[in-house]
């Protein structure tokens, strides 16, 4: 039993760390989640806070008096479903998003490249138009998107083609 708890209990860690890190990359560069991060909002609203409750199987394997083990496994369920309720609190007060519309050009040399027009609007809070702007975006394994923001009057028409509509 304590081989099992040891392991539950390092997957459990090594869950929220990978979790961090790619929240911490996705955020600090170019790159996007293909579908808006919708798939990996739902793994950070319930895949978060389960992990932190399953770091409980660490007291499989401690050795620790009846009062200290009752005042972990009573932290570690408030921390569980705090972190449920922070994460859902984020994840709805996030309603400024990108939408992507249409492809307007892809590349001559890779058909994976392409220009499109994006709309960025704030949902039920925003009281304008969405913003259009048009950008050159690449497919990456795993779901990611590269965007880069470009001027399409100032693009060379031989290296793209104009995607019929």
């Amino acid at each position: 039993m304590k081989r099992i708890s040891k392991i539950i209990f390092i997957s459990s860690v090594t869950f929220i760390l990978m979790c961090i890190s790619v929240t911490i990359l996705v955020e600090n560069t170019g790159f996007e989640f293909a579908n808006g991060g919708e798939t990996f909002d739902k793994v950070l609203l319930f895949g978060v806070p389960l992990a932190i409750l399953l770091t409980m199987f660490r007291l499989g394997y401690s050795i620790n008096s009846d009062f200290t083990n009752t005042i972990q496994i009573t932290l570690t369920i408030v921390v569980g479903v705090a972190s449920f309720f922070v994460l859902t609190i984020f994840l709805l007060l996030d309603l400024c998003t990108y939408t992507n519309s249409e492809a307007l050009f892809q590349s001559t040399s890779d058909p994976s490249i392409e220009i499109i027009e994006r709309d960025f609007g704030c949902g039920a809070v925003d009281s304008g138009p969405a913003s259009i702007s048009h950008w050159i975006v690449e497919d990456y394994p795993l779901g990611l998107i590269h965007c880069t923001r470009v001027d399409t009057n100032a693009i060379d028409l031989i290296e793209w083609n104009r995607v019929d509509r």
